[in-house]
């Protein structure tokens, strides 16, 4: 293996120095004209011959061993890349420092690759192991309510539900780690997206026994309908699951849809934090029933969008969400 290593490196030297040796049997060949044409003694020509093929031989040989060397740091730097890590090697050339520094952009690029892949990896373990917990109490909350004679069908259609709502944002989750592919931009009657959503929702509010007021919605949006149904379905269920009496309101004002309700509000030290993922701050503790992934991936979808969301809550008083339809600019990647 080490011998077939040593003549591929000596046929690749000789390749690389073939225009030089090309060069010196020329000129050898020309002098031979020369000579021969004006019949000079022949002793100086082989003389000189001798010379230059003795000195070009020690100057190859020289050069050989700086390739070799060459060569050999740059199998040590291609194991290390695949081990993970690549040294730094000297250039022979401007080519050879502008292949070296195109070689350690790409690894760069890759570790940082590898990086946000590992840091997604362990985001979405986080999230499915939350997830499941979760999704376990709608479904025993079911089985429960089934074993019963008389099983409250309002009660059963709010925890069905809350498992519908499980598994779509499971969904919508996958769907955001997909990319874009799933957009369809598109324009359309906000009203209409509005109904669709209040429709899934309304269970919840039945059970609840709130008030759900919906004003006038005449605007148009360009949006994905599916997606920003998605979002606003999540606002109105945490309006409901914090309100424990009076109403909802949908209502459209300065280019925003606002989801407002009378709920028990948002602490000040929470606000800032409310769409972290995973945070759930104290009343999503006090719930037992948050996983914190909810709003996060609202603002997520918004920003995919082209909207913006924002919070105000007062504690005691209610929470209102504004979500802006209309931004100047799509912040799709």
């Amino acid at each position: 293996m080490e011998r077939e290593k040593v003549w591929r490196d000596l046929g690749s030297f000789l390749k690389k120095k073939k225009e030089l040796l090309g060069a010196a049997l020329g000129f050898e060949a020309l002098f031979l004209i020369v000579f021969y044409l004006c019949d000079l003694p022949w002793g100086p020509y082989i003389y000189g011959t001798e010379l230059l093929a003795a000195v070009l031989l020690v100057w190859l040989l020289a050069d050989y061993r700086r390739y070799r060397i060459h060569i050999r740091e740059l199998r040590q730097m291609a194991r290390m890349a695949q081990e993970g890590f690549a040294g730094a090697c000297w250039a022979e050339s401007l080519e050879e420092e502008l292949y070296g520094q195109a070689v350690s952009a790409l690894q760069e690029r890759t570790e940082r690759a590898q990086l946000d892949l590992k840091r997604e990896l362990e985001e979405a373990k986080r999230y499915y192991a939350l997830w499941s917990h979760q999704i376990k109490t709608p479904l025993a909350a079911l089985k429960l309510l089934i074993q019963e004679e008389t099983p409250d069908r309002s009660l059963m259609e709010t925890e069905l539900l809350s498992a519908e709502q499980y598994v779509e944002m499971a969904l919508q989750y996958q769907r955001m780690a997909g990319g874009t592919d799933d957009l369809l931009l598109r324009e359309y009657e906000l009203s209409g997206i509005v109904r669709k959503a209040v429709k899934r929702v309304a269970p919840l509010f039945i059970h609840k026994r709130l008030g759900l007021i919906i004003g006038e919605i005449s605007e148009k949006v360009v949006t994905d309908e599916k997606w920003l149904c998605f979002v606003i379905e999540q606002l109105l269920t945490n309006a409901a699951k914090y309100t424990r009496q009076g109403s909802v309101s949908v209502l459209y004002e300065e280019s925003c849809l606002v989801i407002a309700d009378t709920g028990i509000g948002i602490l000040p030290e929470d606000l800032p934090r409310v769409f972290e993922w995973g945070y759930t701050g104290l009343n999503g503790r006090s719930e037992k029933r948050s996983t914190g992934i909810g709003l996060s991936l609202c603002r997520q979808m918004t920003a995919r969008l082209g909207h913006g969301i924002r919070l105000e809550s007062e504690p005691g008083v209610g929470t209102k969400v504004y979500l802006e339809l209309f931004r100047e600019k799509f912040d799709i990647e």
